[in-house]
């Protein structure tokens, strides 16, 4: 590990936490905005945003001059008990095995989770964490018949959230509310999907580069005047959500 990036990227999957969830809890200790864009480049190299590093190292439980000089004492080991500060200073339950939340959700109702997709790159909006009903926003419900005959979706793999922004026009509007079918999750169809980006949700037409280990893919908007952009899936800070398999709008 020569570098302060591979020591900040060894440390986190040593913990086993994903980037966008580093760049949450410094945010919550530093009390100021702080996103996994800017953290990933710290990992790549780039030391513009290292003032951020005391509060890296608090919520990775390492010293700052093991991560910035190579020196001090080595991080401690998987399983070992991580620093008390950790745990105290923003997130008590980060590094604990979470019950899983009780379902209180109505019979047959397909949730509306308390995001939204965004519109563009880099605009896309903060995703609350979705422990249960404090991030379900309404509960939708169909005919049996429908959604599962004309849809052919199920309940259990079935969200809904809102579209913002431009972006996808004409195809979605900012005010609707798209069926995400979570059961489907293949670029190779070329479709619409909906795809955690770090913190954000965006939806966007997706297109698999063929070939390419991790995999990459090309995200496309319906408005011709935002560009395409590549992601590459690495299934941790960038993944697939689900296909978008309809939607709800006014006319």
């Amino acid at each position: 590990m020569k570098t302060m990036g591979d020591r900040l990227r060894f440390r986190r999957k040593q913990l086993g936490i994903s980037q966008a969830e580093v760049a949450r809890r410094v945010a919550g200790i530093r009390k100021t905005s702080f996103s996994q864009q800017a953290y990933a480049q710290l990992e790549k190299g780039d030391s513009r945003r290292s003032s951020e590093l005391p509060a890296i190292c608090e919520v990775l439980g390492v010293s700052l001059k093991w991560i910035r000089d190579n020196e001090g004492s080595p991080p401690l080991p998987p399983g070992a008990p991580v620093a008390k500060s950790l745990v105290t200073s923003f997130d008590p339950d980060a590094l604990e095995q979470e019950t899983p939340p009780r379902d209180t959700r109505a019979a047959g109702a397909i949730p509306e989770f308390d995001l939204r997709g965004g519109a563009s790159y880099g605009g896309g909006y903060v995703v609350r964490r979705i422990d249960g009903d404090e991030a379900v926003k309404a509960e939708w419900f169909f005919p049996e018949s429908w959604l599962r005959g004309e849809m052919r979706l199920s309940r259990q793999s079935t969200d809904i959230i809102a579209v913002d922004g431009p972006s996808m026009l004409p195809d979605l509007a900012p005010g609707d509310r798209v069926l995400i079918d979570r059961s489907n999750r293949d670029p190779k169809q070329d479709a619409i999907f909906a795809i955690r980006d770090g913190d954000s949700v965006i939806i966007k037409h997706v297109q698999l580069i063929r070939d390419t280990e991790p995999p990459r893919i090309i995200c496309t908007s319906s408005n011709p005047t935002y560009k395409p952009f590549e992601l590459i899936l690495d299934g941790e800070d960038v993944a697939i959500i689900g296909r978008v398999a309809g939607r709800i709008s006014k006319m």
